[in-house]
């Protein structure tokens, strides 16, 4: 089995830097079925091109794709839940701040595609009471 690197590696931050701005081109664009499935074919052909590249593994990542707020972000798939709370919370801050609304439903579905054995309400409800992330959740 190989290894993984540790995020803090130069050759991770390159990983992520490029699926990143592969990303980009996509965010405040309508994302369409088909454009979701290029972007997690074009992740997972970055993943293979740099386990040949490097002869390590990459760690599986996720996207979360909220399609009535144009957004799309990338998060690793083996966080824990404390993990997930804080992501999904600076996310929606950072939503907020933009003022782009997130439908909750939307965001519901996406956390549970995303890591399925989490319980969306739980980082939902905290970021309810959140001052700075619940401006932006619409029911």
């Amino acid at each position: 089995m190989m290894s993984e690197l540790p995020d803090e590696d130069p050759r991770m931050e390159d990983f992520y830097d490029r699926i990143a701005n592969g990303i980009k081109a996509f965010v405040g664009k309508s994302l369409s079925e088909a454009t979701i499935y290029f972007l997690g074919k074009r992740i997972e052909h970055e993943r293979t091109r740099f386990k040949q590249t490097y002869g390590h593994e990459v760690p599986k990542v996720v996207l979360l794709i909220l399609p009535s707020s144009r957004y799309i972000s990338i998060f690793r798939a083996d966080l824990e839940s404390p993990q997930i709370q804080v992501v999904v919370v600076n996310m929606l801050r950072e939503l907020s701040a933009m003022k782009v609304p997130v439908d909750i439903r939307e965001l519901s579905v996406a956390i549970k595609k995303a890591w399925p054995q989490y319980d969306p309400s739980l980082v939902i409800d905290m970021a309810a009471l959140d001052k700075q992330a619940s401006p932006s959740l619409r029911h």
